[in-house]
């Protein structure tokens, strides 16, 4: 009796053994997953980032140049009206 009851006790422990095993295996591939698409998700954000930067620039230039064309008309509508009045 005392026996068996060893060996069913290593037996429920083998099994037990073997359950946690599996289970910090299949643990360890879902973070090798989370970890990849943290990068992928990282390196997405970088890109965006550098997008966003760069179309701010274009935005800066646009602005700079839509307020020198107003300009230019303002001196060009300034000269024609100079020469009505002569």
């Amino acid at each position: 009796m005392q026996g068996e009851n060893i060996i069913r006790t290593q037996e429920l422990r083998k099994q037990r053994v073997e359950e946690l095993t599996g289970t910090k295996q299949k643990k360890n591939i879902v973070l090798q997953s989370k970890d990849k698409e943290l990068s992928v998700l990282e390196t997405q954000q970088k890109e965006k980032d550098r997008v966003l930067n760069e179309l701010k620039k274009q935005g800066k230039n646009l602005n700079n140049q839509y307020a020198a064309k107003q300009k230019q008309l303002k001196r060009v509508e300034g000269a024609i009206a100079a020469n009505i009045k002569e």
